[in-house]
């Protein structure tokens, strides 16, 4: 499993290249979150086409935004964790690990 991590940073990026290319600071900032798509879509897949060429390539990506804020939902995380695990008893270990989500741990026990 790979994670980006930050890739919200991404937008102050993806600002200057909109800047570069004659747009004004507010047209930018406007137009930032689709640029920032675009770059962090270019740069996973650069990373997939380098991963991909391993024995034991990552079975998934994933990017994470606002994962420094007190109310960041790890849920998808987990969720991808657990996913990317193939044993079932490892999955069991990380879902039960997980107490404070009763969401994720319901999910899993209907799956098996």
């Amino acid at each position: 499993m790979v994670l980006l991590t930050k890739t919200d940073t991404l937008n102050f990026a993806a600002v200057e290249q909109l800047q570069e290319r004659g747009f004004a600071f507010e047209e930018a900032k406007k137009k930032a979150a689709e640029e920032a798509r675009d770059i962090l879509h270019k740069l996973q897949e650069n990373i997939k086409n380098s991963l991909g060429t391993c024995k034991f390539p990552p079975q998934s990506y994933l990017s994470l935004t606002g994962m420094h804020e007190e109310t960041a939902d790890c849920t998808v995380l987990m969720n991808c964790t657990a996913n990317a695990l193939k044993y079932e008893g490892l999955q069991k270990l990380v879902i039960s690990t997980q107490q404070s989500n009763i969401a994720l741990n319901i999910e899993f026990a209907v799956k098996k």
